[in-house]
C-alpha cells in the first residue's frame, strides 16, 4: 500500500477542494443563467396567440425586429418593406408574411418571416426569420369575420359590423394590431378612411371607441385569413 506524505496529502486535499468549489460555482452560474433566461422569457412572453399576419412596412430600411417588446431593446435583425413590382407599380404590393406567437403592450412576438414567392415572382429576400418583437402598428391581418366584438369572446357585444361592408383588405389598410388572444385579434382602425355609407353600414357601438384615439375604433375579430391576395375558405366552422 502506498503511503502519502502529510504535506503531499494536504496538497491533494486542497486541490480537490478547489475543484469541488469550481464545479459548484459553475453549476450555480449555469443555473442562474438558465433562471435568468427563463425569467426574461416569462417576463416578455405576454398573451399567447396563434395566427398569421402581414408586415406593413414602407420604409426602404425595413422593420427592426427586437429582443423585447420595446424600442430600446436589442435589434435582432430586419424585415424588408412591402415588395412592389417596379415595372408595374399598380400591381399588388406583397407584404412579408409572419406567424404571431404572443402579444404584450401593443407589441407582437413573431417568427418565420418570409416573402410570398407566388406574389413577388422572385425568391424570398434575405431577412430575419427567428423569433423577435415588432410593433403592432407594423402588422395587419385579413379576416372573414362578419362582426367585430368588444372582447375576444363569441358572446361579447358587437363593436361594429364587418361582413360585406369591410372586407379583409379594407379592414387592414387603415388599421393595425393592438392585442391578440389565441386566434382573436384586436384591431384599431381609422374612421376617416370610410365613406359615409360605410360608416352607417358598420352600425358602430359606442363601446368600440374605448381605448382608441379620437377618430379611431377598436374591435376583436377572429377567422383570420393568412392569404393576402384572395379570399380564404374553410373558416366557416370557426366561431366569431
Amino acid at each position: 500500500m502506498m503511503v502519502v506524505a502529510p504535506a503531499r496529502l494536504s496538497v491533494l486535499v486542497a486541490t480537490f477542494a478547489v475543484a469541488i468549489a469550481s464545479l459548484q460555482t459553475a453549476t450555480a452560474t449555469s443555473a442562474a443563467l438558465s433562471a435568468s433566461s427563463n425569467e426574461s422569457t416569462a417576463r416578455n412572453a405576454g398573451t399567447r396567440c396563434e395566427f398569421g399576419a402581414f408586415v406593413n412596412e414602407v420604409d426602404p430600411k425595413g422593420l427592426n425586429v427586437r429582443a423585447a417588446p420595446n424600442v430600446s431593446s436589442k435589434i435582432l435583425g430586419k424585415i424588408p418593406p412591402n415588395y412592389v413590382n417596379k415595372k408595374d407599380p399598380s400591381a399588388y404590393a406583397s407584404r412579408v408574411e409572419v406567424s404571431v406567437l404572443s402579444s404584450r403592450d401593443g407589441w407582437f412576438l413573431i417568427e418565420g418571416a418570409t416573402d410570398n414567392e407566388q406574389l413577388t415572382g422572385k425568391p424570398p429576400r434575405p431577412m430575419f426569420t427567428g423569433q423577435g418583437w415588432v410593433s403592432g402598428k407594423k402588422l395587419v391581418v385579413k379576416t372573414q369575420a362578419s362582426k367585430a366584438r368588444v372582447a375576444p369572446n363569441p358572446k361579447a357585444d358587437v363593436a361594429f359590423l364587418v361582413g360585406n361592408v369591410l372586407d379583409g383588405d379594407s379592414l387592414s389598410k387603415p388599421g393595425y394590431l393592438v392585442a391578440c388572444d389565441g386566434a382573436w385579434v384586436n384591431l384599431d382602425y381609422s374612421l376617416s378612411k370610410l365613406v359615409p355609407a360605410e360608416l352607417n353600414a358598420i352600425k358602430l357601438n359606442p363601446a368600440a371607441r374605448k381605448g382608441a384615439a379620437n377618430g379611431r375604433v377598436r374591435g376583436w375579430v377572429t377567422r383570420i385569413c393568412a392569404i393576402q391576395e384572395t379570399s380564404c375558405t374553410g373558416l366557416g366552422s370557426i366561431p366569431e
